[in-house]
Order: C-alpha cells, then sequence, then structure tokens
C-alpha cells in the first residue's frame, strides 16, 4: 500500500498546479473539481495496475522460462550420470546432447563440430535433421549434396573443414555464444543446402579449453532464435561441457589403467629374462643385487656356461629408461645369449653384439657393457670393456684397486671398424678370499639429499669394510651401504651390483 501510495502520489497533479487550475477555471463548481480529482485518480491507479499487470505477468513468463531451463538441464545431467555410469561411450552422449538441444530449442536441425585446436580443423561428430551446410563447398559438391541431402551428414562427418570456411570461427575464436539471422548467414555461407533463416552457435568448454561447437539452425515456427533461445543453449553447452571433462578424465583413468597393466606385464617378463638362478661352482661364490629406478629397467646381467672350465658373465646398461630401456635391454640378452656360446674371446662376443644392435636399436640409445669370461681353475678373468665402469676388486687386509685401463667405446654407436679400434682384451687374475665387483653406473652416481654422487671412493671403501664376508653378505651391505648415503633421495638409475668371491 505504501508503494501504491507514493505511485499515486507521483502521478497526481501538484498542489500549485491545482490552484492554478481552479483560479483560471473560477466557475466550476467545487463538486465539479472533485469529480474531476476523482477521475485523474482513476486514471492513475489504472495506468499503475495495467503496468504492475505487465510486471506480474513477464515474471511468470521469466519464471516458467527459468523453470524450462532447469528442467533441461537437470534432463540432461541426468544422461549424462548414465553416460557415466553405464558406458564411456563419449559419441553417444554427443549424439544426444545434440538432439536434446535440438528438441530442447525447437530447432529444425543441428550438427555438433569437434574443434581440432592443432589443426584448425572442424568435422561434424552429431548431426540432427537436414543440416544446412556450413562450409563453401566447391560447386560440383553442392550439386551432388543438393540432388541428395542425405548425404550431407555422411559428408560432414568424414570431412574436415578449415575453421575459417564455416560461421563457427567466430564463437570458436572468440569464446562466446554466437546468434545469426537470415542475412548473417547469407553473408557467411556460400551455398545452403537447406534454406536457412536463423543459426546459433554455441562454444562447448571441456577442462577450460575449446572441445567444439554446436549449431542449431531453423526454428520450427520460423521465428528468429532470441536471447531466452541462446541462454538456454549456452546452459546445456555448460552442463554438457562438465560431462565431457568427466568422460575424458575418465578416459584417461582406463587408458592409465591399461598402461599400468601391460607395464606390470612387460615388468615381469623383463624380470624373468634375467637369470633367475646363480652359477654354483664349490670354488667361487656369487651374488647380485639388481634395482630398477622405474618399472621397466635398463640394466642387465647374465651369465652363461661355455664349458665345463669357463663361465661367460655380461654386466651391462641401456641408455634412457622406461620402455625403450626395456625393449633395448631384451634385445640385447636375445643377442648375447644367441652370440656367446662357443666363443671364449670377451671382446669378439662385444664386436659382434656391436654389429647387430646398429641395425636393431635408435641412433640415439647405445648399451655400456663388461664381458668377463672366467676360467674356474686358474681364476684368471678375462674382460673386455665398453664404454662401462672399470672391475673393483679387494683383497683381505689390502686397498680396494680399479682394474684395467682401456675402455672402449659404448655398443650400438658406432661402425664395426671404429668400435673394434677402441676395444681390447684384459685379463686380471683372482686370489684365494679375493672379492670383484662388476656393477653399473647406478651405484656411483647415487645421488643424496644434498645432490652429492655416492662415486667411486664410497664404492671402494664400501667393498673394503666387507671384503671378508661372504659375496651375498657383501654385496647386502653395500647396498644397505648406499641407501644410507642417499637418505630421503630417490634411486635416478637402476643400479646392479655382482660380486664375484673366490673361496
Amino acid at each position: 500500500m505504501t508503494n501504491l501510495f507514493h505511485a499515486l502520489l507521483a502521478y497526481l497533479p501538484r498542489s500549485e498546479d491545482v490552484l492554478a487550475f481552479i483560479r483560471d477555471h473560477s466557475t466550476y463548481r467545487g463538486w465539479e473539481i472533485y469529480h474531476l480529482i476523482l477521475a485523474l485518480a482513476g486514471i492513475t491507479l489504472l495506468i499503475l495496475w495495467r503496468r504492475n499487470r505487465r510486471a506480474l505477468r513477464e515474471e511468470r513468463r521469466l519464471r516458467r522460462r527459468l523453470a524450462s531451463i532447469n528442467d533441461s538441464v537437470l534432463n540432461l545431467l541426468g544422461k549424462a550420470t548414465e553416460s557415466l555410469h553405464d558406458t564411456l561411450d563419449m559419441s553417444a552422449f554427443i549424439r544426444f546432447y545434440t538432439d536434446y538441444s535440438a528438441r530442447s530449442l525447437c530447432a529444425q536441425s543441428a550438427a555438433f563440430f569437434r574443434y581440432d585446436p592443432a589443426e584448425r580443423t572442424v568435422h561434424a561428430d552429431a548431426v540432427v535433421g537436414v543440416f544446412p551446410s556450413l562450409f563453401n563447398a566447391s560447386q560440383e559438391r553442392f550439386n551432388a549434396l543438393l540432388a541428395r541431402p542425405q548425404d550431407l551428414q555422411a559428408y560432414l562427418h568424414d570431412t574436415h573443414f578449415s575453421l575459417n570456411e564455416t560461421p563457427l570461427v567466430e564463437a570458436i575464436t572468440q569464446r562466446r555464444p554466437m546468434l545469426f539471422d537470415a542475412r548473417d548467414v547469407a553473408q557467411r555461407v556460400r551455398y545452403s543446402v537447406s534454406a536457412c533463416w536463423g543459426m546459433l552457435v554455441v562454444p562447448l568448454f571441456a577442462n577450460q579449453s575449446v572441445f567444439g561447437a554446436l549449431a542449431l539452425t531453423n526454428k520450427m515456427d520460423r521465428s528468429p532464435f532470441d536471447p531466452d533461445d541462446l541462454h538456454l543453449a549456452q546452459s546445456l553447452s555448460d552442463m554438457a561441457g562438465i560431462a565431457i571433462s568427466h568422460l575424458l578424465l575418465f578416459r584417461e583413468l582406463q587408458e592409465k589403467q591399461q598402461i599400468d597393466i601391460q607395464l606390470r606385464n612387460a615388468e615381469i617378463i623383463l624380470n624373468h629374462l634375467l637369470p633367475q638362478h646363480l652359477p654354483h661352482d664349490p670354488r667361487y661364490e656369487l651374488a647380485v643385487h639388481y634395482q630398477s629406478a622405474y618399472r621397466l629397467g635398463g640394466d642387465y646381467y647374465d651369465f652363461v656356461e661355455l664349458d665345463e672350465r669357463h663361465l661367460g658373465i655380461i654386466m651391462a646398461d641401456v641408455s634412457g629408461k622406461g620402455i625403450p630401456a626395456g625393449l633395448v635391454m631384451a634385445t640385447t640378452r636375445s643377442l648375447f645369449a644367441a652370440l656367446a656360446p662357443g666363443q671364449f674371446t670377451p671382446s669378439a662376443v662385444l664386436r659382434a653384439l656391436n654389429t647387430h644392435l646398429l641395425k636393431l636399436i635408435p641412433d640415439d640409445m647405445f648399451v655400456s657393457a663388461t664381458y668377463a669370461i672366467l676360467d674356474k681353475q686358474t681364476g684368471l678373468l678375462t674382460y673386455a670393456r665398453a664404454g662401462h665402469e672399470p672391475l673393483l676388486a679387494c683383497r683381505q687386509r689390502s686397498a680396494p684397486q680399479y682394474v684395467g685401463q682401456a675402455c672402449g667405446m659404448v655398443v650400438g654407436m658406432l661402425p664395426d671398424e671404429i668400435f673394434s679400434q677402441t676395444l681390447c682384451d684384459e685379463q686380471y687374475h683372482l686370489h684365494s678370499g679375493e672379492t670383484v665387483l662388476l656393477y653399473t653406473d647406478g651405484l656411483t652416481e647415487a645421488h643424496n639429499e644434498k645432490g652429492e654422487e655416492f662415486g667411486r671412493a664410497h664404492a671402494a671403501a664400501a667393498l673394503q669394510h666387507v671384503c671378508g664376508l661372504s659375496a651375498d653378505e657383501a654385496v647386502r651391505c653395500i647396498v644397505q651401504r648406499v641407501k644410507k648415503f642417499m637418505g630421503d633421495a630417490p634411486l635416478y638409475d637402476d643400479m646392479t651390483i655382482l660380486a664375484i668371491k673366490a673361496r
């Protein structure tokens, strides 16, 4: 009532105006003036009532519109929930979203175009109805589609169109919805398979980037699309974008799970490629510690019984990490198993290995290796090193020493003639009670939390400390010493330690 009273006062004539009117028309009687004022008040009340009625009508319309939008969005949310629960079929959800948007906005046709930001192209993922062409096709193609409009859907699905050739370019590049009337469409499309008197284009965002755009054309009642239609289409697009973001996330998780399963299987296979049992000889003890920094390791060790007297021992380290290193390691293992038997010269085996690996592995990968042949009767160790760490030997009550001077180039990188020139065989004699270590650079390059390397000095000191122990105990104590040095720092490279102890 208060608001109505103030409004009435605003529409009533001012008092001075009324007095002036009375002076100018003094012939009027008092009751006539009273009726005049009542008439003015009635007219004012009528005007206010009509305005209030229009406002209430507009408010009800907005409420109905909002309720319709909410219902549409909730229905789409329900379908998205079903998609997430039953299947991760992205195409099925996009088809439903396209069809549902067309029905919600009473559009004759609609199409959802997936956007490729790298190529700046679009192609249709879903098409509803006879969709007018959004591209400037050749006259020949246009004539063919005009004769068979049903072929347009397949053409839109199968063809990637330059973004700049479509009216989608503004909506996608400017990241905002666009409303086109018949004149706008005529300016943007050279040919149309069917008449188009209105178009609405809404970009769809997934994970904060443009995933695609929905284009709706031609309202059923031939009226133009209005801002309310644009608001509804944008609301549906926002909901669909959330659903697609979750679908992409779930798909990524599925792919990661599949990769994890494959990596687990590959890990099992590669671990089975390593020796499952160590050779046994009453005159020598052998012990090994193998630890990969990643799921798939690139370190490799193996043994081959050349005859009753000679035992071949290889220690190798593939460059790189992960799956590529694991594959090269498996290749190296297969080649060594084929090349080593019957050959008693370590350098000859490494030369043959280099010849084959040059053809089989990528140019940016290589293998460092030490191949040694132990004469179990005399304790003579004949070995060749190809870019690998030197042997470390220690006798009881003696200082440890790094064995050998020559070090050839890595395997699988240089042509045979150059590789052979850098390689040579050396010998070392194991005495009773002496321990020799073969290892990869994962031991010497292990870092602590300060970034300091374990280094060869620490490795030599560790071996000297455990030289009197059995091979198995010595390796275990060295590993514990390395872990204590590293603290909480992660292992960045595979680490393999192989100990040979003469009894």
